[in-house]
């Protein structure tokens, strides 16, 4: 018996781990295991998942079983477990560096199947819930990877790239997908097919209206203008035009020789393919003679509606030296053979008057009952001279009119006056001036409505009470030098401000006038869609009371009006009238801050805006800072005043381009346009009597 005891007593001493660790990990003191990584559980026999950046934060619960409500995100328990071996929290995870020091304004912590999964213990691999792929659940995946034949799937760092190279930095950049659809498709996974666009009938049955198309004027030029004594150039060689239509879809025009006629070119369009540009649509006017070191001529898309891509010029069709060339001939006998220079340069923007096609009529409002004239003239302030437009002197009831159609300019109903319900819009008052689309009258031309695609022009617009028994209208920008011409007004109800560096601290900035708010200028080239600003208005990173960011609306003014608290007027541009072909509404594509460079110190280039269309006047005048009272004193920056649009949310906007014209459904199985009863065509645009 004595003997047996002692076996006993040795059996006890000798216990072993539970399931001998399974295998997966070693056996310490108190019969515990210790888990091999990736292991866990009493026995190590539960595997641990991947972890990933959480998608969604969430607490852990009472980690350590002490039944008391939750311990806070700064105190670490379970430290030495298998999964958290530098130890966890309770609630939220606390956020610190290696240093452990603490951070802020941080989220997304790394856990175990990203927070999107459920960890199978036996596989140790993640089950990842509808929508999320990879071993740790970290992609927010496509609806369909394949994004239904009709796309690609891509991270949101690519898509954002994609789109004027802008750069998406956050957390997901990598890990949230979307699919990105060809051209004619939409929908999350690009299952959806698209419809034809057109112009809803009823906007166009007014004879007032009229319609804005896409329009580009094509400039080559041979930037060596030197010749040799003896000898003549002329551009030469071939070309094709990339057209964009309404879904993005690009097509190339067969090879164009640059000195071409009108018609050349207009075939050219209209032979493109799926009759995307239908026959007899395009409105061609050469600019200059041809076979000159100069070849200009404008486009006017007038069955393309829509605000498309700008048309591009391939000029290198054989690979990387260009096929359009300065042919220089000798005039008379030479010894030497016909030399050939490739320093040629192609510009292409929307018409002289930068007039671009648009799905959206902002300034739909026709002031009926005004007929206007607009004049140039040259106005005195102070000691300075400058020359702005005019609207000559209308009949008392027209400025009653025409004052109860502007209305409110800057959506502060405080500081309108008269009985019309309206503010001056005035330029050394107010950050908020007028802005209207001013057009010809439909009777101009030998018969009412001789041009459909005439839109007109946008012009700031201000008055002087204490000028003229009626008081006088002004536009800041310049009206064609076209005596008596009649015209017709369209107003907004939309918001148009002056980016200057009032503060967001500022209680009221619609009361900010600009004798104590300095405007945040920029300067740009024509035929360029780069903007350099005087200061940072971006809103992700300034304090701007009126700040920009990617997708807002801007307005580009050559407008004669004072830029510094001074009064001295300024112009934008390097000429000393101005252009009457300024005033167009931009889109912001990108927005951000460059690197200095070694020329900051004397001209600011970091600052920059990129807007959807190339500008089609010289905005590259630049002023001293310390001119403006500003440093430092002897950077240069530019003149010219930028103009945040916004349109009212509901009211005054007429979407007028739109899928089946807007008088129809879109089948989006098949790409048709089923009609409403009294409109036709394969995109609605043509009205029977049924719509009467």
């Amino acid at each position: 018996m004595r003997f047996v005891a002692v076996l006993l007593l040795g059996s006890r001493v000798g216990a072993e781990c539970p399931n001998a660790c399974s295998g997966h990990g070693t056996c310490g003191a108190f019969d515990e295991c210790t888990c091999y990584p990736n292991y866990q559980g009493g026995d190590c026999s539960l595997r641990t998942c991947p972890f990933a950046t959480s998608h969604v934060d969430s607490p852990k619960g009472d980690l350590d079983g002490s039944a008391d409500e939750l311990s806070g995100p700064d105190t670490t328990v379970i430290v030495d477990s298998t999964v958290f071996p530098y130890g966890t929290t309770e609630q939220y995870p606390l956020m610190v560096d290696s240093r452990g020091y603490t951070l802020v304004n941080t989220a997304h912590a790394y856990t175990e199947c990203a927070n999107k999964g459920i960890c199978d213990r036996k596989s140790g691999e993640c089950e990842c819930f509808e929508g999320y792929e990879g071993a740790a659940c970290q992609r927010a995946s496509c609806p369909d990877p394949q994004c239904s034949g009709h796309g690609t799937c891509q991270t949101a760092a690519e898509i954002a790239w994609k789109d004027n190279s802008n750069e998406y930095k956050l957390w997901d950049k990598d890990l949230t997908m979307g699919c990105v659809c060809e051209p004619g498709y939409t929908g999350p996974s690009c299952a959806d097919k698209m419809c034809k666009y057109g112009v809803d009938p009823l906007y166009d049955d007014d004879e007032y209206m009229s319609i804005r198309v896409p329009t580009a004027r094509v400039i080559f030029e041979n930037k060596n203008r030197y010749m040799p004594s003896g000898e003549n150039g002329k551009l030469a060689g071939t070309y094709a035009i990339k057209f964009y239509d309404v879904f993005g879809e690009d097509y190339h025009t067969t090879p164009i020789l640059v000195n071409s006629t009108c018609e050349d070119i207009t075939t050219a369009l209209e032979e493109l393919p799926n009759a995307v540009v239908p026959k007899d649509s395009v409105m061609c006017n050469m600019q200059n003679e041809q076979n000159k070191d100069e070849i200009a001529y404008d486009l006017t898309f007038q069955e393309n509606p829509g605000d498309l891509t700008p048309i591009e010029i391939d000029m290198y069709l054989d690979g990387s030296r260009t096929t359009v060339y300065n042919d220089r001939t000798p005039t008379t006998e030479k010894t030497y053979n016909i030399t050939v220079d490739y320093n040629v340069s192609v510009t292409v923007y929307p018409n002289y008057y930068g007039i671009a096609g648009e799905f959206v009529d902002y300034f739909s409002e026709y002031c009926k009952g005004v007929s206007i004239t607009m004049s140039q003239i040259t106005n005195t302030y102070g000691t300075t001279a400058g020359v702005r437009g005019r609207v000559d002197a209308l009949s008392k009831a027209e400025s009653k009119l025409l004052k109860k159609c502007l209305g409110d300019s800057n959506g502060d109903s405080s500081d309108n006056v008269e009985v019309y319900d309206w503010d001056f819009g005035t330029w050394n008052t107010t950050l908020y001036p007028h802005i209207v689309k001013i057009a010809p009258h439909p009777t101009v031309g030998t018969e009412p409505k001789a041009d459909v695609y005439d839109a007109g022009k946008f012009y700031l617009l201000w008055f002087n009470e204490n000028e003229g028994p009626e008081g006088t209208f002004y536009t800041g920008n310049l009206p064609e030098a076209v005596s008596g011409k009649e015209y017709t007004v369209f107003t907004t109800h939309g918001v148009a401000s002056v980016i200057t560096n009032a503060t967001r601290t500022i209680a009221k900035p619609s009361m900010v006038n600009l004798s104590s708010a300095l405007p945040v200028t920029g300067y740009f080239d024509k035929g360029k869609n780069m903007i350099y600003t005087s200061a940072d208005a971006s809103c992700y990173h300034s304090e701007l009371a009126t700040c920009l960011e990617k997708g807002d609306l801007i307005f580009l003014f050559d407008a004669n009006w004072p830029t510094d608290v001074s009064g001295n007027l300024g112009k934008s541009t390097i000429t000393s009238i101005g252009a009457s072909n300024s005033g167009n509404l931009y889109k912001i594509v990108k927005i951000g801050i460059n690197h200095p460079t070694t020329t900051t110190y004397l001209t600011e280039d970091r600052y920059y805006i990129v807007v959807d269309k190339v500008i089609n006047w010289d905005g590259s005048k630049k002023v001293r800072r310390g001119d403006l009272g500003l440093a430092p004193q002897d950077q240069y920056i530019g003149h010219q005043w930028i103009i945040k649009f916004v349109p009212e949310e509901t009211n005054g906007n007429y979407e007028y381009v739109q899928e089946c014209s807007g008088r129809g459904l879109c089948d989006m199985e098949s790409g048709l346009c089923e009609c409403f009863t009294g409109y036709t065509n394969d995109n609605c645009d043509l009205q029977s009597s049924l719509a009467v």
